[in-house]
């Protein structure tokens, strides 16, 4: 993501309109497009979390002003400072986050912290599979859709190609008041008799006589 990403509005309230992929290809990065129409999406962020964003620009992001500057930036190569026990490289702020150090060095400890598995390659122990990026996509789907919202609107925040493929991943996870109500249907009344009823109307009140 970049800093011009963000379209901020009064509130403050903030949406992230996906309109494109990043993707590194020999150490550059390059503009993709998305995996389909779908994926192309206006995504509106949490109040909670707009009023972090406008603090993060305003007090800590060094190139805010630049519309294409990366949103987070990765860690320098190199000149890494002391925090505590470890070095730390500083922010380069020319560079977007690096995900695979971003799970080492954030998301991991921060998982570990609260007990939850973080995944580990196999060396002196087994690989260990743990919780991914891409399993907080999934549960931002699941506290959505757990908490009422309905799943056309969550399959598309998520980009998703068609609505039936978040029924098929997420379904299990919709209340059943949602959408679940009471088969209401009336009883119909059985229609008079007319001689012109068309051939292709199936008579569901009775023989009719032949």
């Amino acid at each position: 993501m970049e800093v011009g990403d963000l379209v901020f509005a009064p509130g403050p309230s903030c949406i992230v309109p996906v309109r494109r992929a990043k993707n590194r290809r020999a150490g550059e990065w390059t503009t993709d497009t998305l995996k389909s129409a779908r994926s192309r999406r206006d995504v509106p962020l949490p109040p909670w979390l707009a009023a972090k964003l406008v603090s993060y620009l305003a007090s800590t992001h060094r190139r805010a002003a630049e519309p294409t500057a990366p949103l987070w930036p990765n860690r320098a190569l190199g000149g890494a400072r002391r925090r505590g026990c470890r070095a730390v490289a500083p922010l380069d702020f020319t560079e977007p986050c690096d995900m695979g150090a971003y799970y080492k060095n954030l998301l991991k400890p921060a998982l570990e912290a609260v007990g939850l598995p973080a995944s580990r390659p196999a060396t002196d122990a087994p690989a260990v599979e743990g919780v991914r990026l891409h399993d907080l996509r999934h549960t931002f789907a699941v506290l959505r859709l757990s908490a009422g919202v309905h799943f056309m609107q969550v399959s598309q925040w998520l980009g998703h190609a068609t609505y039936s493929l978040t029924l098929d991943v997420y379904g299990g996870y919709i209340p059943t008041e949602d959408g679940g109500a009471a088969n209401n249907l009336p009883e119909s009344q059985a229609p008079a008799k007319s001689a012109e009823t068309p051939n292709n109307v199936v008579n569901l009140f009775g023989r009719q006589s032949v």
